[in-house]
């Protein structure tokens, strides 16, 4: 498993992923994919 800056492993971030694009409605996968991305590229909290 390859571990993150945060210490998170990448395999988290995967499965994640993956339970959240088993809820979304299929023509809001692009903009949730989006969004994901923006979220996950963030420095810190505090850039939140």
């Amino acid at each position: 498993m390859r571990k993150l800056s945060r210490g998170i492993s990448k395999s988290w971030f995967e499965a994640a992923y993956r339970n959240v694009f088993s809820v979304t409605p299929r023509f809001k996968v692009k903009l949730v994919a989006k969004m994901l991305k923006a979220i996950h590229a963030q420095e810190s909290k505090k850039a939140a």
